[in-house]
């Protein structure tokens, strides 16, 4: 069996939760966030920092970028696979519904910024087919799909970010949080527009994927094999609400979301960890993903053991990223956790 099979297999086992002796575990090396490097045309020079446009989006040089990156490097990281997406430092859901894209290279970040129109603008909002990022989109797709062919399977993109976190970048979060108090109706409706177009750009995607051994493959930061068709949804916002607001409000975007696609994952930040119950209800889901917060007043590691075994608890598979920790930290969270069902992603601080 050659390494590819054997992690198809542990990925396999992964997702059925059967019996295994260690989890998936990628361990990366330390390194800051790199700068930017937007795959513009050839002969497109841009400033340092702005106002991102589709023009300004050149799938070839993605992927050549791309295959630079991963030379000579194989299909296999640690445990997980390489995968390609469309550019994923773009916030395309943000993008697609109308919020101008800022992008700074230095830093190497790019955000959103409310669109002028407010609670009215969101509410007319409507998917149009000709939607110039969703063009865009489609493009990364076409091309890479031929240009990775037998080389890196395919992902949908992410930040596929949630209903809520999407409202937030629409109207603003302290407009969105006043929202739920002043206007119930109002927010639901919103919600419910967010997910319908949540639900029609990843299946725009989804049949633009090839298969992937079988099934078909997650995005490029969980370098994971699906059995089937997926991909992550967000509730960073989550870290704004509470947990009954949650209940009351998003469960059921969760769940039409979950009936959109074979195997949902949900992206949660540990800072945001008070929904937990609430999201667990969402029968659908195929897997919890779990970012832990590298901030200062963030929750330790170990304090996060209870959630993690809650995940699994519920019978959920459970896929931790970490930016850090220690080895120590590490050590404890595999003695602390079944390895079924387990995937773990981070880099090792060079001291405790």
């Amino acid at each position: 069996m050659d390494v590819v099979e054997a992690t198809l297999a542990r990925h396999q086992a992964f997702w059925s939760r059967a019996e295994v002796n260690r989890p998936l575990l990628t361990v990366l090396p330390p390194s800051a966030l790199p700068s930017l490097q937007i795959p513009t045309p050839a002969g497109v020079a841009l400033p340092p920092e702005g106002y991102l446009q589709p023009a300004m989006l050149d799938p070839l040089r993605y992927f050549e970028q791309m295959a630079a990156r991963w030379d000579g490097l194989g299909p296999i990281d640690g445990d997980q696979f390489r995968i390609m997406t469309a550019y994923w430092y773009v916030p395309w859901l943000e993008a697609i519904c109308g919020c101008p894209i800022w992008y700074v290279c230095e830093s190497g970040t790019m955000y959103s910024k409310p669109p002028e129109g407010g609670w009215d603008a969101v509410r007319a909002l409507r998917l149009r087919h000709d939607n110039p990022w969703l063009r865009k989109l489609r493009e990364f797709y076409a091309v890479l799909r031929d240009l990775a062919a037998d080389r890196y399977p395919l992902g949908v993109a992410m930040p596929m970010r949630g209903p809520i976190d999407m409202l937030g970048a629409l109207v603003g979060v302290e407009r969105m949080c006043f929202g739920f108090a002043e206007s119930p109706q109002l927010v639901r409706e919103a919600l419910g527009i967010l997910t319908d177009i949540w639900i029609e750009v990843v299946g725009e995607q989804l049949a633009l994927l090839p298969p992937f051994a079988g099934g078909m493959a997650n995005c490029e930061q969980y370098g994971l094999w699906v059995p089937g068709t997926n991909a992550v949804t967000q509730c960073d916002l989550a870290v704004a609400i509470s947990a009954r607001t949650y209940e009351r409000y998003l469960v059921l975007c969760d769940e039409r979301i979950c009936v959109s696609m074979a195997y949902p994952v949900i992206h949660l930040h540990s800072a945001g960890l008070h929904v937990l119950e609430q999201v667990l209800s969402v029968t659908g889901f195929a897997a919890i993903q779990i970012v832990v917060d590298p901030g200062p007043k963030d929750p330790a590691v170990r304090d996060l053991w209870p959630a993690f075994r809650r995940v699994q608890a519920a019978g959920k598979p459970l896929i931790i990223h970490c930016t850090t920790i220690t080895q120590a930290e590490l050590d404890g969270l595999l003695a602390a956790l079944s390895p079924r069902g387990l995937c773990i992603r981070t880099s090792i601080a060079d001291k405790e």
